[in-house]
């Protein structure tokens, strides 16, 4: 894509501001979303597994949340849960995302205004299942034009 959109530009240095773009995005999206351990959301589930990310790795396995890498551990956005278990709507939204993305397109996607949600963001909108489900579809879905 870069190379077809500035084919003069020198990749490398283009390259480098994506890095830190990103990089930025990320530490803004750590400061301004509450996130929770593996030990955390074990504790906040009220199940007592002998090892303490056990709840948390079950529910990404089975695909009921997400968790974003950081600092060599996993971290999950707290938007997921509610009552200690994971939301419903979760599992749905995750079912929908195109498999190219990451965990981090994710968080991030969560996190940015959405056209087909009329601005709101999708962590804004849990409470509208089936608008945020289709939001994530629309991400799946190949653009025509």
């Amino acid at each position: 894509m870069i190379e077809s959109t500035l084919p003069d530009t020198p990749r490398a240095g283009v390259r480098a501001e994506l890095e830190i773009d990103n990089a930025r995005l990320r530490a803004d999206y750590l400061q301004e979303t509450r996130m929770l351990t593996a030990t955390e959301v074990r504790t906040g589930s009220g199940l007592n597994p002998k090892i303490g990310s056990e709840s948390a790795s079950d529910w990404k396995r089975e695909g009921r949340i997400f968790a974003v890498r950081h600092g060599g551990r996993d971290l999950y956005p707290a938007f997921q849960f509610a009552d200690g278990q994971p939301r419903r709507v979760i599992k749905d939204i995750l079912a929908q995302m195109p498999r190219w993305a990451t965990p981090w397109q994710i968080a991030l996607w969560f996190a940015s205004g959405n056209g087909w949600l009329d601005g709101d963001t999708p962590e804004e909108r849990l409470d509208a299942p089936g608008e945020v489900v289709e939001a994530a579809l629309r991400l799946a879905t190949p653009a025509e034009g």
